[in-house]
């Protein structure tokens, strides 16, 4: 990525896919701040199959991204599971969003970004972080409008990846008050010179 001036705009499209119900949000980033322009999701009918509910998403998608573009990142939500049931679904869900991308295109060239860094982003913690706590960091970091709410935590997290790759890029102010965790000692064992 390129270095910006501090007043020039960024913005993010960050997605957070699955094929039940994906989450999509634009943010941008103008002088430090964080400011949400859009955030939705799709729900595509759990009882069709994943050929028509990835069609779901692709369709709902070309909308969402002819209505808000241009983007100057697009960033995703890593997945990785242990199980094929478990993978394709979401890998399939992860290939409509690609084909909409590359029909008006953009790819994603930015490095997926791992559950467990936008709950330590969003809350200082790793484990056991509901969405609710994600969601509360989000709201800290992003000034939303009186009585927003989000439809779905799938909405909350897509916001939440563009915000923690926007941390980890250095494009936005920390506002988490983050523990200082204690230097581990060695375990090594000291010899004796002799």
């Amino acid at each position: 990525m390129t270095k910006r001036k501090p007043a020039e705009v960024l913005r993010i499209l960050s997605i957070d896919t699955s094929l039940s119900s994906p989450g999509f949000a634009v943010v941008e980033i103008r002088n430090r701040k964080p400011k949400l322009v859009a955030v939705d999701h799709v729900k595509p009918r759990g009882d069709e199959p994943y050929v028509l509910r990835t069609k779901h998403i692709e369709s709902w998608l070309h909308l969402f991204v002819r209505q808000h573009r241009p983007f100057d990142v697009i960033v995703r939500e890593g997945f990785n599971a242990k199980f094929e049931s478990s993978n394709y679904p979401v890998f399939s869900a992860w290939a409509s969003v690609d084909r909409v991308l590359y029909d008006f295109g953009y790819v994603i060239v930015e490095k997926s970004i791992s559950p467990t860094t936008v709950k330590r982003l969003m809350t200082d913690q790793t484990r056991k972080v509901t969405k609710q706590q994600v969601e509360d960091g989000v709201r800290k970091f992003i000034e939303l409008p009186v009585g927003f709410a989000f439809k779905k935590d799938d909405e909350s997290d897509a916001v939440g990846i563009a915000l923690s790759w926007a941390l980890e890029n250095g494009l936005i102010d920390d506002v988490i008050e983050r523990e200082k965790k204690p230097k581990a000692k060695s375990k090594r064992k000291k010899t004796k010179k002799e």
